[in-house]
C-alpha cells in the first residue's frame, strides 16, 4: 500500500478553476470524503472525460480505481494535512 501526505497551506482557497471538477465543500473532512470517493468510484473521472476534446480517446487506464483507498484529513494551525492510502 502506498502512502501520500499532502500539505494544503490555504485550505479555503484550495479550489479548482473548472466548476464541474472543483471541490465545493467547506471542511477538511468533506475534502477527504471527496478524494476518497474519486479514488473509489468512476464519477469524477467520467466528468473529467466528458470535458476532454475527444473523450472517447481517453485511455481507460487513467481512471483506475482503488476500492480500498482511504483518505484522512486533519486541521493543524492554519493548514490541512491529508493522508491518502492507496494500493
Amino acid at each position: 500500500m502506498s502512502l501520500f501526505l499532502i500539505h494544503i497551506e490555504h485550505f479555503t482557497r484550495a479550489r479548482g478553476t473548472e466548476p464541474a471538477l472543483a471541490f465545493a465543500g467547506s471542511s477538511p473532512a468533506a475534502l477527504a470524503e471527496a478524494i476518497e470517493d474519486a479514488l473509489q468510484r468512476p464519477t469524477l473521472f467520467a466528468r473529467w472525460c466528458a470535458l476532454q476534446h475527444e473523450p472517447d480517446k481517453v485511455p481507460v487506464a487513467l481512471g483506475a480505481l482503488d476500492p480500498a483507498a482511504s483518505v484522512r484529513a486533519e486541521s493543524r494551525d492554519l493548514h490541512v494535512e491529508l493522508e491518502i492510502r492507496s494500493t
